[in-house]
């Protein structure tokens, strides 16, 4: 009984987690880009950020709340790529 405890409750932090975190900064990110969330390639930067490379584009985000990428549901811009200039 112990063992179906444990596994119920892993199943429903890793459920709880994917509200947040990484997923929720691929779907923040994919808005942002106009790309989709499978065309993203992440890379952790530091505890609580992120650089997302996907369609061209390459864009830097933060959490902004104190806590870990893993716990993060916040995910904050935190750079602007270069627009090509018209002449």
């Amino acid at each position: 009984m112990h063992r179906i405890s444990l596994v119920i409750g892993v199943v429903l932090s890793l459920g709880l987690a994917a509200c947040g975190g990484v997923g929720n900064l691929k779907t923040r990110a994919a808005f942002d880009m106009k790309c989709k969330e499978d065309s993203l390639q992440l890379t952790e930067l530091g505890a609580s950020s992120y650089g997302v490379e996907g369609c061209g584009q390459r864009q830097v985000y933060v959490c902004k709340q104190q806590t870990s990428a893993s716990q993060c549901s916040d995910w904050v811009l935190n750079s602007v790529e270069a627009q090509p200039t018209t002449k």
